[in-house]
């Protein structure tokens, strides 16, 4: 999958000094071959080029591959050189040097995909070893081996951490390669130090909870908490410094928690704190007057208080509320007479409903009370419109009561705002935010600062830091990354060390918050343009923007998976900061024409129109032989400047007519207008699009008429629009009409897990499709891929039943039979939870993009089965379909066979005229991880309006 990082490094747009002619300087590639990688893009072949600013850190990644086995090998970077005369010869007597701070890259390795994962990344793009454990090459264990196999990959990531003081220019250096005291080989690097320094200042302060419980019992031996009074000297505090240190460097703020001072009841029954073991550990990373690199907040969640406060009282309810108030309260005295009151924040618990809501403000204003320095914070939401979710915070007066709201993404939107909050950025899933989920690929990381910019947020809430193993539990990096795939630092104890490790995804989030750091001054200056260009190149969309008709209707992602996008952004930064800087004038050595080409190559990457099908349906005529094809097209303009043109259809079937839209084309059901006006034909019927603004979108019904329905034998028809855009080429898209026909019987099938009494021709439904076919955000010219996985569905009816018989070919085992249930656990909107196929009917189609009144079927290979009326998955208004659906299911020739029968009296008053019902079929098969549907449907395979057709005849 692709990816993102560090600066600019193609010799065509940036004109470097080649510190060394000698191709041959490189290790002979039958002992070693030797890949180099800058920005997760590959490095000109032989050198490696880095272009950065002061104040940041510039990183180049080398993969390494022995021939055959090498005893002893190990890389020595020797320190980059200022190369003040431009010879490319430097006296090092006199010169200024940077020097490389080298880490092996260690992989871990998780094959099970969450659900935004399956939705947005393609199979064949999913990387399950990834290289994400950052261990200093020289740690005990770990480092590079002392016997390295032929075949086996090192991957070692050099980091040079560029003061804000450095001399601008060009400093070069060399990497050598050993084999114990053998040189195998060198390669030059080359470092630009533009004289652009990233202010100190972050735009965007992200905040990672770091639980000091996780770091002492990780990190130090079993007594080190009783040693914590021993303060920042002992073990623990050693081990807390050094986490914060890390954090600190990688530009994140780390938030303490998880340490109380001892709780004891006194004579009268009342709680007291001992503070001095508190004091001792805590107390010089939250001292406003410490150094700088150890400088931290301390965050009070009040579940912890309640936890802390339960046990000494001999009974709950609202005593131990009671206490906990009052132990926030002895917090709150204490820090103000210790000057630590400005660090601290009691985050309040997170409630889902308005009913739990109405508890907590009457918690919060006690709290509030307390002491007014003390920040409040919540991320409390509920399923409910952000206007009217911030309607009930104005109603409850809570922006007098709460300081900072931080409900997960797709609850925020700017309504908030207008409710009088602070609006702080947590972290959702995909599409909403981006992702520090280890699974991601690296642009989804990187997008998150810049996410914070567009929506004017200067605080983001990244989640846990040290998340790891409870007590008692391995905490291998492999195992904390199963614990909690969104962990930011590693356990070092595995490599034979006393401190945490770095992850690569706290390397890109750093990555990303300098590049905000670069462009937000950018936003006060005469280049404010450019930084706008790259804010829709980078980040379109986010937050509630993210959804389309609702909460749990996602878009795609609007961000980039390509890694040169993000290099070459990198470098229009550091362009027009230069030019900020200089009063216009560069202060690199770069021509205009190369700056000039960079901003084409960045608008010839992101200037595309994106024309995507959101709904085919059928309609009928007056005509009973001819269908109408009605086609809803969504013209999103991902350009720099407004967009015009046309949309029609393009290479009809046979006989198909285009017609001209009437003013009756918005989308009706048959029950509103069986008898629709046909409108005006034209083989070449089209419709204008007007201008559409940069980031904006526009919807189009297009119209056909079809006298014959012609489908393959997966149940597809073809068909393809095309936008013709003034001033410039056409873009088409594919579309894909699904139709099967249920195959009349006179007898009922005998439901036993056995195809062969079925006849098939015209009702299978087939060549189903992954919901991730239109993940990138580029139009492909070519159809959508076909799924790997091999599934096939036909349909029969009688007077009582339709049927539906499953084919889903597998070569994995059957499942457990003695782990069985009744339900379906959603991921993310996906039913991924073993191997199950659904069955979602709309007889009526009415066309709304919600899943709450769709006849909803799932059926696993294990037997069970859910039927409910609307999607049965959490946030939903679903409620128990009662009637007399049978199934069987079974074992077949390499495949797993499911067939149902569903009454026909089981749908709701059927309009009698509606022979065409609303079907989406589709499948998760759990070994490979993939959610298809026959419909051809994009992310939301539930969305009734991608639904294709039902053919049932006349009872």
């Amino acid at each position: 999958m692709p990816s993102c990082r560090d600066a600019w490094v193609a010799p065509t747009l940036f004109s470097g000094r080649n510190v060394d002619a000698n191709p041959n300087r490189l290790p002979d590639p039958s002992t070693l071959t030797v890949s180099a990688f800058v920005d997760y893009e590959p490095a000109p072949a032989g050198r490696i080029v880095i272009v950065a600013a002061r104040n940041e850190t510039a990183a180049f990644e080398l993969r390494l591959r022995p021939q055959r086995a090498i005893v002893g090998l190990n890389i020595r970077c020797a320190p980059l050189v200022h190369d003040w005369n431009g010879s490319g010869d430097s006296n090092e007597s006199d010169a200024t040097t940077l020097n490389a701070d080298c880490s092996r890259l260690h992989p871990v390795r998780l094959d099970r995909w969450p659900g935004w994962h399956i939705r947005y990344i393609e199979p064949a793009d999913r990387v399950p070893n990834v290289y994400d454990v950052a261990v200093p090459i020289d740690a005990p264990v770990g480092g590079l081996p002392d016997n390295a196999l032929a075949g086996q990959e090192f991957r070692v990531l050099g980091e040079f951490a560029i003061p804000h003081d450095a001399a601008p220019g060009t400093y070069a250096g060399r990497i050598e390669f050993l084999a114990a005291a053998d040189r195998l080989g060198s390669m030059p690097i080359e470092l630009h130090v533009l004289s652009v320094t990233i202010p100190a200042d972050r735009p965007v302060n992200a905040r990672v909870d770091l639980d000091i419980r996780s770091i002492i019992r990780h990190l130090t031996p079993a007594n080190a908490i009783q040693d914590a009074q021993t303060g920042a000297e002992s073990e623990a505090g050693r081990a807390l410094a050094n986490a914060v240190r890390l954090l600190e460097s990688h530009r994140v703020t780390p938030v303490l928690s998880g340490f109380m001072p001892a709780i004891k009841l006194d004579r009268d029954g009342q709680l007291s704190a001992d503070w001095s073991d508190f004091d001792a550990l805590v107390g010089p990373f939250i001292d406003p007057h410490g150094p700088a690199a150890l400088r931290s907040e301390f965050a009070l969640h009040w579940d912890d208080m309640v936890d802390r406060t339960t046990s000494p009282l001999p009974t709950g309810g609202d005593p131990v509320e009671s206490a906990a108030i009052g132990l926030v309260n002895a917090f709150a005295e204490h820090f103000a007479a210790r000057g630590w009151i400005e660090t601290l924040t009691l985050e309040l618990p997170t409630v889902r409903s308005p009913d739990e809501f109405e508890h907590l403000v009457a918690l919060a204003r006690p709290l509030r009370d307390l002491d007014p320095r003390v920040r409040v914070g919540s991320d409390t939401s509920w399923h409910e419109t952000p206007a009217n979710f911030a309607a009930a915070l104005d109603q409850r007066g809570v922006s007098e009561i709460i300081d900072v709201w931080s409900p997960p993404a797709r609850f925020c939107d700017p309504h908030l705002r207008r409710a009088g909050l602070v609006i702080a950025m947590r972290l959702d899933q995909p599409p909403y935010t981006g992702t520090l989920d280890v699974r991601a690929p690296p642009a989804f990381t990187r997008v998150i600062p810049w996410q914070a910019l567009r929506y004017d947020v200067t605080t983001l809430y990244a989640g846990s830091a040290v998340h790891w193993p409870p007590a008692g539990k391995r905490a291998s990096p492999q195992d904390c990354a199963e614990f909690d795939p969104a962990n930011l630092l590693y356990p070092g104890r595995p490599f034979g060390l006393d401190r945490p490790l770095a992850s690569r995804r706290l390397k890109t989030l750093r990555r990303g918050v300098e590049d905000v750091a670069l462009a937000e001054p950018l936003l006060r200056s005469d280049r404010v343009s450019a930084v706008n260009s790259l804010l829709n190149a980078l980040s379109s969309y986010a937050f509630t923007d993210a959804c389309r008709h609702h909460l749990d209707d996602p878009r795609p992602c609007a961000w980039p998976f390509d890694n040169t996008l993000w290099t070459l952004a990198r470098r229009l930064l550091l362009d027009n900061s230069s030019i900020a800087a200089h009063a216009g004038t560069p202060a690199d050595d770069s021509p205009s024409l190369q700056r000039n080409l960079r901003w084409l190559g960045l608008q010839t990457m992101t200037d595309f129109i994106e024309l995507t099908a959101e709904s085919v349906q059928l309609r009928p005529t007056r005509d009973p032989g001819i269908h109408r094809v009605e086609c809803t097209v969504r013209i999103e303009n991902r350009s720099a400047i407004p967009v015009s043109g046309t949309v029609a259809f393009t290479d009809l079937p046979l006989g198909w007519s285009a017609v001209e839209p009437s003013s009756d084309v918005s989308p009706i059901s048959t029950k509103q207008n069986p008898g629709r006006k046909s409108g005006a034909e034209s083989p070449n019927a089209s419709s204008i699009v007007g201008p559409v603004d940069p980031g904006q979108f526009r919807r189009v019904t297009l119209l056909a008429d079809a006298p014959s329905l012609a489908r393959n034998a997966n149940g597809v028809i073809r068909l393809a629009v095309v936008f013709d855009r003034t001033g410039g080429s056409s873009i088409r898209e594919h579309i894909r009409l699904a139709i099967v026909a249920a195959r009349p019987i006179q007898s009922p099938i005998v439901l036993d897990a056995d195809l062969a009494d079925w006849t098939t021709g015209g009702n299978t439904a087939g060549d189903f499709l992954s919901i991730a076919h239109r993940s990138r955000r580029a139009t492909d010219p070519l159809p959508p891929p076909v799924a790997s996985d091999d599934t096939q569905c036909y349909v029969a009816c009688d007077d009582s039943r339709i049927y539906f018989g499953f084919r889903c070919s597998t070569n994995a085992p059957p499942p457990n039979a003695a782990v069985r249930r009744n339900d379906v656990r959603y991921a993310d909107g996906i039913p991924a939870d073993g191997d199950l196929v659904e069955i979602l009917i709309d007889p009526e189609r009415i066309g709304t993009h919600t899943p709450n009144d769709v006849y909803y079927a799932v059926v696993r290979r294990d037997g069970t089965a859910v039927f409910t009326r609307g999607v049965a998955r959490d946030g939903s208004d679903y409620r128990t379909w009662n009637a007399d659906i049978r199934y069987a299911v079974g074992e077949r020739d390499g495949a797993w066979i499911a067939e149902i029968g569903i009454p026909r009296d089981a749908f709701l008053q059927p309009d009698p005229r509606a022979v065409i019902w609303g079907l989406n079929l589709t499948r998760f098969d759990a070994q490979s991880q993939t959610y298809t549907s026959w419909s051809g449907a994009a992310f939301n395979a539930h969305d009734p309006a991608s639904f294709g057709h039902l053919m049932l005849p006349l009872r």
